[in-house]
């Protein structure tokens, strides 16, 4: 098993794609699900996806049971756990015997509790079998810790390894943007961090004729997602810390939100979940916006009373 870790935009996806095309180009059969980011996503729901492809490639369970469960069946019909999970074992085997079979499992953050189980449990079985499990996993979003804990048994299976997707190094990140003079490459290294996705949406901006302090859409669009998750109360907060800069201190923060420091603590907290923020890497108390682009959509995306506001109160904190 491979899992492949990095933040929103890193490129995990476009490595998949990679090792799939591969496969396809070996003959070795490849199939490859998604998890999504919703409460309402069936249990199973990647493994569901996962066996209905397998299907429509020319491998169908040849189980009464396992078709059923694939049916749809529920309730009261729902299979043992223990006779589902064996059911799927011997199907992923005998689709693996010939030509091989990598399955992809994409977004495991999302997976729900049930699905992690089975991984678990699949791959350990599997060990010796024709088979490659390639999961991707954003590592800028937190977590409950029961789905944590499951995940950290899933990474110490025998033989499982772990693939860490960096940001792209300034060489790399100066050769994408090399139309531009070297204070404009630096300040587009700054803004994105070496991140492709990011770079590709302020690039396209460039080719369009805007200039490197517009905010691309899709970056907005991202920005946008992740606060909504969040209280409006949070967001306000985040729009404070946006004026303060792109690292700040959260007793600074609380001092210009007028909070208890405990408080802005636990706010930032979830706000770490969504991957807005991070902790610091020098100061306990300190903090760190994900990305340079999502703090300036946060100030820009500020009534200008309200920051000019903000900028009032910040200023007072610090005095």
């Amino acid at each position: 098993m491979t899992i492949v870790w990095g933040e929103t935009g890193i490129g995990k996806s476009a490595l998949v794609e990679e090792h799939l095309g591969l496969a396809d180009r070996l003959g070795v059969l490849a199939v490859s699900s998604r998890c999504f980011e919703t409460e309402a996503a069936p249990p199973y729901g990647p493994w569901l996806q996962l066996l209905q492809r397998l299907a429509r490639v020319g491998h169908p369970p040849n189980r009464a049971p396992l078709r059923r469960w694939l049916a749809g069946a529920r309730g009261q019909t729902d299979l043992e756990r223990f006779q589902l999970f064996d059911l799927i074992r011997s199907h992923l085997v005998e689709s693996a015997h010939h030509v091989g079979l990598v399955l992809v499992l994409e977004d495991l953050q999302w997976s729900d509790p049930s699905s992690l189980v089975l991984l678990r449990q699949i791959s350990d079985d599997l060990a010796h079998a024709r088979l490659q499990f390639v999961c991707t996993y954003r590592d800028d979003i937190g977590g409950d810790p029961a789905h944590a804990s499951i995940l950290r048994e899933v990474e110490r299976l025998h033989g499982a390894r772990g693939v860490v997707l960096p940001p792209l190094q300034d060489t790399e990140v100066a050769a994408f943007a090399g139309q531009l003079d070297a204070r404009g490459r630096a300040d587009f290294l700054k803004r994105t961090g070496g991140n492709p996705f990011y770079m590709s949406e302020l690039a396209r901006v460039l080719e369009a004729g805007g200039d490197l302090q517009s905010i691309p859409r899709g970056i907005r669009d991202l920005v946008e997602r992740r606060l909504s998750q969040l209280p409006g109360e949070i967001r306000d907060l985040l729009g404070t810390a946006a004026v303060i800069g792109s690292e700040f201190d959260v007793n600074l923060l609380a001092r210009a939100s007028s909070a208890a420091t405990e408080k802005v603590a636990k706010q930032l907290d979830a706000a770490t979940t969504v991957g807005i923020v991070s902790a610091g890497p020098e100061r306990r108390a300190g903090f760190r916006f994900s990305q340079e682009l999502l703090r300036e959509t946060l100030y820009q995306d500020l009534l200008p009373s309200v920051r000019n506001w903000k900028h009032r109160q910040v200023a007072l904190a610090i005095e």
